[in-house]
C-alpha cells in the first residue's frame, strides 16, 4: 500500500489554517499542525493528525523556525505547507527546509515584492494592472499632504489582517495613523483613496509562473474586522488575466491572494496582497481544491491544465456571525437570534455551507463554535478579544521582518 502524503501545516490558529486544513483532509492527506497553542483552531478537526508545540511565530521567529527545521530532520514529512504568514520567513530560510522536504515558493526577493504593501504597489504600477489611487509617503509632511482630502487609507510596508491599516476619516484619526507609523515612515508609507463597489477575493496557485489553480469571490456580507461572514464565488474573467499576468511575471511558484473593487463599469482594482493562500473554504465549495494544488505543486506533480471551480456558490462563516451580532448590538438577545438563524438556515445563513466545517461528520469542530457562542451570550463584548487575539501569534511582526533582514548570510 502507498503511504499517504504527509504534511506538516507551519500554523493552526486563524480561519486560514482551519480552511486549508479541511481542504487537504478531504484530499486524504495526513496532516500535524505545529502551533503554540494548544487549543489552536485546528486541533478541533478529524484531519488534524498532531498538534505539535512551538515557540510563537509573531515574537520568537528564530524560535519557531528552528522548530520547524528540527521536526523537519526528525521526522518523514513530504511537503511543508505555509498556512500564513509563516510563508514569508520560510521564503527567506528556504536553504534550511528543502534538505528535508518539499516547498512552494518563489525566492525572498520576488516574495517580499508582494508582502509589502510598498513593493505590491510598485509591481502593479509596473504592469499597469489597475489599481486604487494610491501615494507612497516617506516623511510626515508627506504624509499630511496626501491625506489632505479625506476619508484615506494609510498603510505600513507590513501588516496583517487589522494591523497596521488605519482607515482616517478626520484629523483626529490622521493624528493617531501618524502616531503609530511615525517608526516605520523611512520603510514607505501607503496612502490610498477609497474606491466604491463590491469588495472580491481571489485565490491562486502557480507552477514556476503558470496558473494551475484559480478562484475568485465577492463579499456578500461584511464580518468583524472586515472579513468576510458571507460570500459568493464569482467567474472574475479579468481578474483571472491579470493575477496570470502578475504570476508569469514574478515566475510566482506557489499561493497568491489578492484583494480588488469592482467598480460600476466592472474594472476590477486591486487593493491588498497576502504571497499565499488565503482563506479557501469558498474555492473548497466551488469545486476546486487549491490547497490540494499546492501541495501537488510542492511535490512537482502540478496539473497540465488550470483547475477553477463554478460560479454562485455561497458559503458562510457562523463565527462571523456571532461576532457581528455582539458588536453590532452588544446584545445577548442577538446572539441568540443569530445563533436560531443559523440552526433554522435564515438570514444570513439562509443559503450555502458552513467554509469552516463544509463535511457534516466532522463533529469535533463545532467546538469552538460552541464555545464562542457561550461566550458571547455571557458576554457580548468578548467579541473583541475573538477578534484580535490571534493575530500576533501568526502575522509578519516587526519582530519577523526584522529576523528576515538580519544579515544577508544569516540562517
Amino acid at each position: 500500500m502507498t503511504p499517504p502524503i504527509r504534511v506538516l501545516m507551519s500554523e493552526g490558529s486563524s480561519l486560514s489554517a482551519r480552511e486549508s486544513l479541511t481542504a487537504l483532509g478531504v484530499a486524504g492527506f495526513e496532516i500535524d499542525v505545529v502551533d503554540p497553542n494548544p487549543l489552536c483552531l485546528t486541533r478541533f478537526s478529524k484531519w488534524c493528525s498532531r498538534r505539535l508545540s512551538s515557540p510563537s511565530f509573531g515574537s520568537d521567529p528564530e524560535g519557531y523556525l528552528n522548530r520547524v527545521v528540527e521536526l523537519l530532520a526528525e521526522q518523514r514529512y513530504d511537503v511543508l505547507y505555509p498556512a500564513h504568514e509563516q510563508a514569508y520567513l520560510f521564503a527567506r530560510y528556504r536553504e534550511r527546509l528543502t534538505p528535508a522536504t518539499h516547498v512552494a515558493l518563489p525566492s525572498f526577493a520576488v516574495f517580499e515584492r508582494m508582502q509589502s504593501k510598498v513593493g505590491f504597489a510598485s509591481v502593479l504600477d509596473e504592469l499597469g494592472i489597475p489599481s486604487a489611487p494610491t501615494e507612497i509617503v516617506h516623511d510626515e509632511d508627506a504624509l499630511r499632504r496626501a491625506t489632505r482630502r479625506l476619508p484615506a487609507y494609510v498603510k505600513v510596508a507590513f501588516g496583517t489582517a487589522t494591523q497596521g491599516t488605519f482607515h482616517v476619516r478626520t484629523p483626529d484619526d490622521l493624528s493617531v495613523a501618524i502616531d503609530a507609523v511615525r517608526a516605520v515612515l523611512d520603510d514607505g508609507v501607503l496612502v490610498q483613496q477609497p474606491l466604491e463597489g463590491q469588495l472580491g477575493r481571489t485565490q491562486a496557485v502557480f507552477a514556476a509562473g503558470r496558473l494551475v489553480g484559480f478562484h475568485a469571490c465577492a463579499q456578500i456580507e461584511e464580518g468583524v474586522g472586515g472579513g468576510d461572514l458571507v460570500k459568493e464565488s464569482i467567474e472574475a474573467p479579468i481578474v483571472r488575466d491579470h493575477i496570470s499576468h502578475l504570476g508569469s511575471h514574478l515566475r510566482w511558484h506557489g499561493g497568491m491572494s489578492l484583494d480588488f473593487i469592482t467598480d460600476a463599469n466592472g474594472q476590477p482594482r486591486f487593493i491588498d496582497s497576502n504571497p499565499r493562500l488565503a482563506e479557501t473554504g469558498n474555492g473548497l465549495a466551488s469545486g476546486v481544491n487549491l490547497p490540494e494544488l499546492l501541495v501537488l505543486v510542492s511535490l512537482g506533480r502540478e496539473p497540465a491544465q488550470c483547475h477553477v471551480g463554478r460560479a454562485g456558490v455561497r458559503s458562510f462563516m457562523a463565527i462571523q456571525g456571532l461576532l457581528k451580532a455582539a458588536k453590532t448590538t452588544s446584545s445577548r438577545r442577538s446572539v441568540i437570534r443569530t445563533v436560531a438563524d443559523l440552526v433554522r438556515h435564515r438570514r444570513w445563513f439562509a443559503s450555502g455551507s458552513e467554509e469552516l466545517t463544509p463535511t457534516r461528520d466532522d463533529l469535533r469542530s463545532l467546538l469552538p463554535l460552541a464555545v464562542v457562542g457561550s461566550v458571547l451570550l455571557a458576554q457580548p463584548q468578548a467579541w473583541k478579544a475573538f477578534s484580535s487575539s490571534t493575530v500576533k501569534a501568526y502575522a509578519a511582526t516587526p519582530e519577523v521582518v526584522a529576523f528576515a533582514h538580519q544579515g544577508d548570510t544569516a540562517g
